[in-house]
């Protein structure tokens, strides 16, 4: 089995909740958004002053860990201004659930996986084929071999990690079948390993945190919460970190939308989307 090359650090924002209320209306947020931050194994030892050093800038030396929502706007920019200097990778999927009412993936229901998690599993599927089309492409370059990722996931209700596990062996299997749904997005299986998948406290894990702050800057960006406006200036902080394909471009790699195309999007919550689409 190749050594572990990379490590990838998975929070979201938002909920996987689908099942509307009444006609047009969810009981849940409009999006949801799950984020990786991707370091290379050896710069794990230096997570945790990275994380010290940003809450040191934001002078709120009562903080014990990073919590990106808590936090005062002009501290939130402070937060995404940081992240935007290390030197890590950032891959966002952005779910917009009112134009995904209806819509089932009926492989990710099948596989054995809790059937009130099919939804996150399969929003984790999206967030790692990018990934791992990432890393595939980067390990020879920069071990000379493929090296594995370890996926590192915030723990979190409802979901157990080896109902994930389940999942990605149910896909490795399909894949090797030649069975896969949509055949042209697949996982790079070459660094991808099922017994590198574990799930953490937030608090335990200072790349969690990152990942929270990723994920949480981008969902402010897109959800109207509680009648407040989209705050869509701390997600493009994080540009110069975004994952970009072979061509160069982020949008549809580093940042994807689903639906691929969201359609009828007010201007405040488009703000965001359209800025990506450009990248």
């Amino acid at each position: 089995m190749p050594p572990v090359g990379y490590i990838a650090y998975i929070d979201e924002a938002g909920d996987d909740g689908l099942r509307p209320k009444e006609p047009g209306e969810l009981t849940a947020s409009q999006w949801m958004v799950i984020s990786a931050v991707l370091v290379k194994a050896a710069s794990e030892p230096l997570v945790l002053d990275w994380v010290k050093q940003i809450v040191y800038k934001l002078q709120q030396h009562q903080l014990t860990h990073l919590h990106f929502r808590r936090l005062k706007d002009d501290k939130k920019d402070i937060v995404c201004t940081e992240i935007a200097g290390l030197n890590v990778r950032i891959f966002s999927v952005l779910s917009h659930k009112r134009n995904m009412i209806g819509y089932r993936n009926l492989l990710a229901e099948k596989a054995k996986v809790n059937r009130t998690a099919w939804f996150y599993c399969w929003m984790s599927r999206l967030l790692l084929e990018k990934v791992t089309a990432y890393c595939g492409r980067r390990s020879v370059r920069d071990y000379g071999e493929k090296r594995l990722i370890r996926f590192e996931f915030s723990d979190r209700g409802g979901v157990k990690i080896d109902d994930i596990r389940e999942y990605y062996k149910y896909l490795r299997g399909q894949s090797k079948l030649g069975l896969m749904y949509h055949s042209a997005f697949d996982l790079d299986w070459s660094v991808f390993d099922e017994g590198e998948l574990y799930t953490y406290p937030n608090q335990a894990r200072a790349g969690l945190q990152l990942a929270d702050s990723v994920a949480s800057a981008f969902y402010v960006g897109l959800e109207p919460i509680g009648g407040m406006k989209t705050k869509p200036e701390f997600a493009k902080l994080l540009l110069p970190r975004i994952a970009a394909d072979r061509n160069n471009c982020k949008y549809g790699f580093g940042v994807r939308t689903m639906p691929v195309w969201v359609m009828n999007l007010p201007p405040e919550q488009a703000e965001l989307r359209d800025f990506y689409k450009s990248k």
